[in-house]
């Protein structure tokens, strides 16, 4: 008897021992990721300035369902890479469930079999793995997001490209009425359904994380002080910030006191490592740019896995 006869033979002696799977059929959930108008055609900052991206690459993945009426028939832990300037419509992952479920979301360190997505090449996967010391952390990491564009105003031409080194988790969101269910799906068998995550550039650029504030360039373009057009993160490290104004901004921001810790039990955010642009910037408003296209805003998973 040949091999390959055999290899048949006892993958069916193992599954006939195998009990039946008799739960019931599950409903699927099929999650998209959308550009936005603003990330194809640029937006205009309240402070006057252009803001157009040449590069968005971001990693997106990590979904799961959760919560006590939800039954989660698998974790999709794969990871996709995404240029946003591109991305329009395409697969995030397709998980199957049952029950009232939350969806979660991560945009983590990509793995080396990350898929590509239209648009992405092999340098710019390249370019995330390949690890370097962190000026936020001071860690030795990959990176999650590659950013790179310009901003306008007048005859003043900013240029930035910067590599974003923390990973998020996006669990708390809640919808442009208040209510903290922009991320719950209903799953029933045999049936599926859509959901999109969408683009917000303009969270880069928030002059605190809420999404009441304004969205300024102004401070970034101050950062040049060697005045040769392009805004570093160090330059950026170098720019100081209001931490108060920061974690008040972030109380406001989710209703009903979502925040779970007190201030003296935080290794983030009571010190921040550094309360400069950079940290906003990386830490912070880089993790509101993926969204729920149903929310007003979501919570960046930094409360609860933020490894300062």
């Amino acid at each position: 008897m040949g091999h390959r006869w055999i290899n048949v033979l006892v993958a069916w002696l193992v599954t006939s021992c195998l009990p039946g799977d008799d739960r019931p059929p599950p409903g699927r959930l099929d999650l998209v990721l959308t550009s936005s108008d603003a990330m194809r055609d640029g937006f205009e900052t309240d402070d006057g300035w252009t803001i157009r991206f040449d590069r968005f690459v971001v990693t997106v993945g990590e979904v799961v369902l959760d919560g006590t009426g939800c039954v989660d028939y698998g974790f999709s832990s794969y990871h996709r890479i995404f240029d946003l300037t591109a991305a329009n419509g395409e697969r995030v992952a397709l998980v199957h469930g049952l029950g009232d479920c939350m969806l979660y979301f991560g945009v983590p360190f990509p793995e080396r079999d990350a898929v590509l997505t239209p648009g992405v090449t092999k340098a710019d996967q390249d370019l995330l793995l390949e690890p370097a010391v962190d000026i936020v952390r001071g860690d030795y990491l990959g990176a999650t997001m590659f950013i790179e564009g310009a901003a306008q105003r007048d005859a003043v031409t900013k240029r930035f490209a910067w590599l974003i080194r923390k990973d998020f988790r996006v669990s708390t969101c809640f919808a442009p009425d208040g209510g903290l269910d922009a991320n719950e799906v209903r799953l029933v068998g045999d049936e599926e359904v859509r959901r999109a995550l969408e683009v917000r550039p303009q969270e880069l650029f928030r002059v605190l994380p809420n999404h009441g504030e304004r969205i300024e360039f102004s401070r970034f373009a101050a950062a040049d002080r060697n005045e040769d057009g392009r805004i570093t993160l160090a330059e950026l490290d170098e720019v100081m910030v209001a931490w108060d104004a920061v974690l008040e901004a972030m109380d406001a921001a989710l209703p009903g006191g979502v925040r779970s810790f007190s201030d003296d039990d935080d290794p983030l955010l009571r010190p921040a490592p550094r309360e400069s642009l950079a940290t906003l910037l990386h830490a912070i408003n880089a993790g509101r740019v993926v969204v729920f296209s149903t929310a007003e805003q979501c919570d960046p998973g930094l409360y609860h896995d933020f490894p300062f």
